[in-house]
């Protein structure tokens, strides 16, 4: 009998398929100017708006040369958080309690309500259109990445795939599997978390966003009493869906910070933006798959999600040493020895806890009876529980496929 198996996809997974990298997003975006529209609507001002925020947060020591357009988007929504805290003192609702301890060094980002905003919509879009590009060339030219799709297909048994990824491209690569999406009309489609839940076939959820989430115009009357105003429904498109995306409030956390659970999530604040449709379910689904399944991928992840990786590292309490877990991931020649046999570069730190408790020891990166290893194989726990490919997605698939799923059937 086949095992179903739990994947965990991030965006290293789409690097080999034309994926931007986060480090190449945030570039592009800083380069981008803002158009901010004044009091009188007819007067425009051209500014570096994201720029200037990035400057300001490279300039802490401990951000120096880290920042990425996660913290970007981060900072927005604790800027707008204060912006109205300050407008609005009596009103509990929108005024964060921290709001009374800060003081503005400057007004310009607070003096024109239109700042911010231009900063957050520039900043979606771009990242929306970037992902739009290399899914609508995978689309057109799956050819050229066929060991990506075939990757996906090869598996006979049921993927449960939560992709952190705003792309269609494993949607496109499976051909049949279940979101929970149905239609409405010929224009929406909405998520129905039962249909998801009795799906007999792959099921892949976009916990944080997809390009072709949007917001319904004109039905929500008909759905007042089921829907929350934050829901997403699916559209026939990215370019029907980014029609929808603005113009409208955004919501605030119970602390009262404004938190944009949106078609793209993004940002340092995830787990408080997933308490929508699709996304709540997606997450309650992948918890459950954590215990239904003894078989988990993780691919292209950067261990940055903590919410995630605690909810993962539950796999040694649950399964034990029935569980079978695969990660692929990347480490290119600057983290290597000149002879490839020893990692040069500590991970992260939530990235090494990770490690360390699917491998089950300490010092990850070194076999048990000598301080080196061959890269060209997979690292391996004494007990089989665990294997890690070190050299990307793209290696892993052409190269271990069959190993792979033998492993996962073992």
């Amino acid at each position: 009998m086949k095992n179903n198996i739990t994947a965990l996809v991030g965006a290293g997974a789409v690097l080999e398929i034309g994926g931007p990298t986060t480090k190449c997003i945030t570039c592009k975006v800083i380069d981008k100017i803002q158009t901010v529209t004044g009091s009188d609507p007819y007067c425009e001002s051209k500014e570096p708006i994201l720029k200037e925020i990035y400057k300001r947060i490279d300039n802490l020591k401990a951000y120096k040369g880290v920042v990425n357009f996660e913290h970007l988007l981060h900072t927005t929504e604790l800027l707008q958080t204060l912006k109205t805290g300050w407008r609005n003192p009596v009103n509990q609702t929108v005024s964060s309690s921290l709001t009374p301890f800060v003081i503005p060094e400057s007004d310009y980002f607070f003096e024109n309500d239109n700042r911010l905003n231009a900063a957050q919509e520039d900043l979606l879009v771009f990242v929306a259109n970037e992902v739009n590009k290399y899914n609508e060339n995978f689309k057109n030219d799956n050819a050229s990445y066929s060991w990506y799709s075939d990757f996906w297909k090869r598996n006979k048994s049921i993927w449960n795939v939560t992709n952190l990824n705003y792309d269609t491209t494993i949607e496109k690569s499976l051909g049949k599997y279940e979101d929970g999406f149905e239609k409405v009309d010929n224009n929406y489609s909405r998520f129905n978390p039962r249909k998801f839940e009795e799906a007999s076939i792959s099921t892949i959820a976009h916990l944080h966003g997809c390009i072709n989430y949007g917001y319904p115009k004109g039905i929500l009357n008909e759905y007042l009493h089921q829907d929350s105003f934050e829901d997403l429904y699916k559209m026939n498109s990215f370019e029907e869906a980014k029609e929808t995306w603005f113009g409208r409030s955004t919501g605030s956390s119970q602390s009262s910070e404004q938190t944009i659970k949106g078609p793209i999530i993004t940002g340092l604040h995830k787990l408080e933006k997933t308490a929508t449709y699709p996304y709540s379910h997606y997450l309650y689904n992948f918890q459950k798959s954590i215990f239904q399944n003894h078989c988990l991928l993780v691919v292209g992840y950067g261990f940055g999600d903590l919410y995630l990786n605690d909810i993962m590292e539950r796999m040694n309490r649950i399964h034990g040493n029935n569980k079978r877990v695969v990660i692929i991931t990347y480490y290119g020649d600057l983290f290597w020895s000149n002879d490839h046999t020893t990692i040069k570069y500590p991970e992260s730190d939530s990235a090494y806890r990770f490690f360390a408790n699917m491998l089950k020891k300490e010092n990850i990166w070194s076999d048990h009876n000598k301080d080196k290893f061959d890269a060209k194989k997979p690292v391996k726990t004494k007990d089989g529980t665990c294997l890690v490919y070190l050299k990307g997605f793209k290696e892993a698939a052409e190269n271990h496929s069959d190993e792979i799923f033998t492993f996962f059937n073992s």
